[in-house]
């Protein structure tokens, strides 16, 4: 074994979560957590598909991209926070209140009449999702040993795989047979379950600690990833890249992102401690984490829209077309789990991973207006291996 592997392989007596619970109540909870999660995960996903329609009845077309941007600025930047929260509240509870304010922002973006609506009801529901993804890993860590967490976030990954599947698929069928309003509402029953499950089965050792909330740098974390989002959504677009609000947002991100990390220098408990960084598995993880996340979301929103305006097919079939790029992520993600957990070995996973991925991206980048449904199919196959 290799240094590289020595440094991040599981051993069962590493410090961990209890794992003595159960194994009929571990796995109530984590059907609860799944159930959850893939409420979140088909909501990232759904309207990919039925945005075109949507636009066509709301307007707007200019703000197509905001739709996703403003779930998963408001998903991405809450994580930390969510975290730190429960570790001074408790898991279950701050559990149940994202799924609430998921299952609200789905309601109200279901009712919207405008873009601007619909907007900001998509930033209230990735707000609860940025709670259901991060305090799942966490219950996760609490109930499991460190040897069956890998077989177990594989199905998790899994999950959500399959939720991204049946997001672009479900809002195709709604948009084409129904109305787009209800892929909105179609998780809610999902969130309901999950909410009365949790309520009865959710039962976790919790032991109140003095701490204190970095709220500042909080703050600072959404000012800098709005600002930069911002520039780089706007610029070239909506203004000039040298123009004064380009530069302008641009300065505010970098200027947010020097405060931001000051306050976690000197902040008694930071939201996001620099000591994590002088960690090279931490790094790397983030790495592979950003751009295999960039990449997948990249195709699974961009890629009805060119199916459907460049290749001319309904919204069904869009979704259909990218079933195999997300089946390929749900069986490698099983299938990684229990390599992990059977191995204790993460290396060749992510490593592998990332090369099959670089390759289906640039296959991708090769689709244009006279390619076929019939040439974009097996190229987001061959993405999915990744």
């Amino acid at each position: 074994m290799n240094s590289f592997d020595k440094s991040i392989s599981i051993s069962d007596s590493s410090p961990a979560g209890s794992g003595n619970l159960p194994k009929r109540q571990v796995l109530v909870i984590i059907l609860t957590l799944m159930l959850a999660q893939m409420m979140a995960a088909i909501e990232g996903t759904v309207v990919s598909t039925a945005l075109p329609t949507i636009i066509g009845d709301l307007g707007r077309r200019d703000l197509y991209t905001w739709v996703f941007t403003s779930y998963f600025i408001a998903s991405t930047s809450t994580t930390p926070l969510w975290g730190k929260l429960s570790d001074l509240w408790g898991r279950k509870s701050l559990y149940q209140a994202a799924i609430v304010i998921f299952m609200a922002g789905s309601v109200l973006a279901g009712v919207s009449s405008g873009m601007t609506m619909l907007i900001v009801f998509r930033a209230i529901q990735g707000l609860g999702a940025g709670g259901l993804f991060t305090l799942s890993m966490a219950i996760l860590a609490d109930v499991l040993s460190p040897r069956e967490r890998g077989r177990y976030q594989g199905y998790m990954g899994g999950i959500f795989a399959l939720a991204t599947i049946l997001g672009p698929l479900a809002g195709g069928l709604l948009v084409d047979y129904a109305h787009w309003r209800w892929v909105f509402f179609m998780v809610l029953p999902l969130g309901a379950i999950s909410l009365v499950m949790s309520v009865t089965h959710l039962e976790l050792a919790f032991t109140r600690r003095e701490a204190r909330v970095d709220y500042t740098g909080a703050g600072l974390l959404l000012v800098w990833v709005i600002a930069i989002i911002l520039a780089m959504e706007l610029g070239g677009d909506s203004w000039d890249w040298v123009s004064a609000p380009s530069i302008g947002l641009l300065a505010a991100g970098v200027g947010g992102v020097a405060l931001f990390v000051a306050q976690q220098r000197r902040a008694t408990e930071a939201i996001l401690p620099p000591r994590l960084f002088r960690l090279r598995l931490f790094n790397f993880s983030c790495a592979i984490q950003f751009i295999s996340g960039a990449a997948m979301l990249s195709a699974g929103i961009f890629g009805p829209l060119f199916l459907q305006v460049v290749t001319d097919v309904n919204a069904t079939r869009s979704g259909l077309l990218l079933v195999p790029m997300m089946l390929g992520m749900l069986l490698t993600s099983v299938s990684a789990g229990q390599v992990l957990t059977r191995t204790g070995r993460y290396k060749a996973v992510p490593i592998f991973g990332a090369v099959v991925l670089t390759l289906g991206v640039w296959m991708m980048s090769t689709l244009s207006a006279e390619s076929s449904t019939l040439t974009a199919r097996p190229f987001c196959s061959r993405w999915a291996a990744g």
